[in-house]
């Protein structure tokens, strides 16, 4: 048998901006971005790691469960990301 619950909260972000400018002979397509994710799951379960035998032809239903130990964890994963790109043309050439 199993008896449990899970609960899990997420939140994400992404940011971004853009600039355009020219130096000299040359066209900047600027980026900048940062992005943040952050996730908590908890869990909370018993389990039988026992079940009592069930005779195929004379069935008892009903028989008690034997939990053990409460199985838990609680797992937070956190992500900060930073991304920078400068996008260069010189005429028909693209870096």
């Amino acid at each position: 048998g199993v008896d449990w619950s899970q609960t899990n909260k997420v939140f994400g972000v992404d940011s971004i901006a853009q600039a355009e400018f020219d130096t000299g002979g040359l066209s900047h397509t600027f980026i900048v971005g940062l992005d943040y994710y952050h996730s908590n799951s908890q869990f909370h379960g018993l389990y039988d790691r026992n079940p009592p035998i069930i005779d195929l032809f004379k069935p008892v239903y009903g028989q008690p469960l034997n939990f053990g130990q409460p199985y838990r964890w609680d797992r937070t994963i956190t992500q900060t990301g930073l991304y920078l790109q400068d996008q260069i043309k010189l005429d028909k050439w693209v870096l």
